[in-house]
C-alpha cells in the first residue's frame, strides 16, 4: 500500500528543455500547483546571460506536444501544425505591477487605439486575484488589432491565469486559447488554432530586483500568396509582438502607482 501511494505521488519532472519545458507547463497547467511550481525553477535556472538576450530580441520555437494542445483544446481528431515565436521584455517595475496593470485596468486603456475593440468578461474577481487572497482568475475576450501589411484582426480568445510561488517571490502565468474563429480582413491568411503562454517573474540586474515578461505564441497559419517571404513574416510578428509588451511599460510610466 505504501508503495502504491509512492506511486500516485510522483510527478514528471520538468524537462530541461526550453521548448520542453513550455509544453510541461501548459500541459499540466491545471493540474496541482507543484508542476508549475517546477516549472518556474527550472526556467529560473535556464534563464542566464544568452538565452535571456534571445528571448529578448524574439525568437521562433518549437510545436506544442500533442499531450499540451489536448489540454488547450482537447479532442482534435487532427494535430494543428504549430510555428512558435517568444519574446520577452524586462520592466522596471514589479510583478504586483504587472498584475494589476493586466487584469485591473481597461486593456483599452494600455493598448491605446480608440477604433478597435477590446472587451473582457472575467470569471472570478480581478481585485481578489492581483491583491493574492485568489489564486486564479478567467476572462473571455474579444480583441481587434490593427496590423502590419493592412491586415485588421479580431480574435476570440479564453485566458485563464494563476499566481505560482517561486524562490524569487510571486509569478503569475497566463494560458490562452481561441475560442471562435477569428474574422481576418485578408483573404490570404488563415489561423486555425491559437494559444499562448505567458509568465510574469521577478528578475534580477544591476538595478535591483524588477520583472520579465515572456510571451510564448503557437499558432496554426495557413498562407495563400502571402506578400512576404516566410522569415519576413517571422519579423512582422515579432515586432508586433515586442509593441504588445512595450505598451505596458509605457503605460506603467505615465501612471506610476
Amino acid at each position: 500500500m505504501l508503495l502504491l501511494l509512492g506511486l500516485f505521488g510522483c510527478r514528471a519532472e520538468a524537462p530541461e528543455d526550453y521548448d520542453a519545458l513550455l509544453a510541461y507547463m501548459v500541459e499540466h497547467f491545471h493540474d496541482d500547483p507543484a508542476y508549475l511550481e517546477d516549472g518556474v525553477a527550472q526556467m529560473l535556472t535556464l534563464l542566464d546571460e544568452d538565452v535571456a538576450k534571445k528571448l529578448d530580441r524574439g525568437q521562433r520555437m518549437q510545436t506544442l506536444t500533442a499531450e499540451a494542445i489536448d489540454t488547450l483544446e482537447p479532442g482534435l481528431t487532427t494535430q494543428p501544425e504549430l510555428l512558435g515565436i517568444v519574446r520577452s521584455r524586462d520592466f522596471p517595475y514589479t510583478v504586483e505591477d504587472l498584475a494589476h496593470t493586466n487584469f485591473m485596468v481597461h486593456p483599452s486603456d494600455v493598448f491605446t487605439n480608440p477604433d478597435a475593440i477590446n472587451e473582457r468578461t472575467y470569471i472570478g474577481e480581478p481585485e481578489c486575484f492581483v491583491e493574492g487572497d485568489c489564486s486564479e482568475l478567467e476572462y473571455e475576450a474579444t480583441l481587434q488589432r490593427f496590423l502590419p501589411l493592412g491586415i485588421d484582426a479580431t480574435i476570440y480568445f479564453h485566458t485563464h491565469i494563476r499566481w505560482v510561488e517561486s524562490e524569487m517571490g510571486p509569478v503569475f502565468v497566463q494560458q490562452r486559447w481561441l475560442t471562435d474563429t477569428p474574422e481576418v480582413s485578408v483573404d490570404w491568411i488563415h489561423l486555425n488554432h491559437g494559444y499562448s503562454f505567458a509568465i510574469t517573474i521577478p528578475w534580477e540586474d544591476e538595478d535591483g530586483l524588477r520583472a520579465k515578461q515572456i510571451e510564448h505564441i503557437w499558432g496554426d497559419i495557413a498562407l495563400g500568396d502571402i506578400p512576404l517571404p516566410e522569415e519576413g513574416a517571422f519579423m512582422v510578428a515579432s515586432d508586433v509582438l515586442g509593441g504588445i509588451l512595450r505598451q505596458f511599460e509605457d503605460y506603467l510610466d505615465s501612471h506610476p502607482r
